[in-house]
């Protein structure tokens, strides 16, 4: 693991612990990571530009992991697989995410580079969505209805919403059951 790595790895580790990072040093930082202070400096400029990195990182991290879909199967198939990949993703990214909005919300809403960021990700999932109506189309399971800007408004709706209603332990259903439910509440709007 490189130091850059290292250093970006004992930030995730604060933000895991909920750890206030406006009261973390960056002499702290290079501490734990076995380094000196001058050696922090020579990777990240200030302690914001070693947040932004971070914040990035675990964005790209994310997206990487719900980029991880197999297209050699059917639509079924592909649309359940990325509705499981979404709620893992929500799932291990739940505790850090919600430690950075309480921490250092301010940051991330006036941080470009970080707003750039994730809108390339939504761009990016929005494109994949697509690609996996087009397959159920192709397929005849879905009318073209989900050409429809509403209709993917919607389908992300759905989607999103009942999987971290589940993420949040609120609702009855198994992780299984979850993802049947939403696939046939897509089924039922989209055809």
């Amino acid at each position: 693991m490189t130091t850059k790595n290292k250093i970006i790895d004992v930030i995730i580790d604060y933000i895991k612990a909920g750890v206030n990072l406006d009261i973390i040093s960056m002499q702290k930082i290079a501490n734990e990571v076995g380094i000196g202070k001058s050696t922090l400096y020579e990777y990240f400029q200030s302690k914001q530009d070693l947040i932004e990195h971070v914040y990035i990182y675990l964005i790209n991290h994310y997206h990487e992991r719900l980029q991880a879909i197999d297209y050699l199967n059917n639509f079924e198939t592909i649309l359940k697989n990325q509705i499981k990949l979404i709620i893992e993703v929500m799932d291990e990214a739940k505790t850090i995410m919600e430690a950075i909005l309480q921490n250092t919300s301010n940051f991330v809403d006036n941080n470009k580079l970080v707003i750039k960021e994730i809108e390339k990700v939504n761009r990016s999932m929005e494109k994949q969505f697509f690609s996996i109506l087009e397959l159920g189309y192709k397929e005849q399971i879905i009318s073209n209805k989900y050409l429809d800007i509403s209709s993917q408004y919607i389908v992300k709706g759905l989607i999103g919403s009942l999987s971290a209603q589940y993420v949040s332990g609120n609702t009855h259903f198994t992780e299984e059951e979850v993802i049947d439910f939403i696939y046939k509440s897509l089924l039922v709007y989209l055809k």
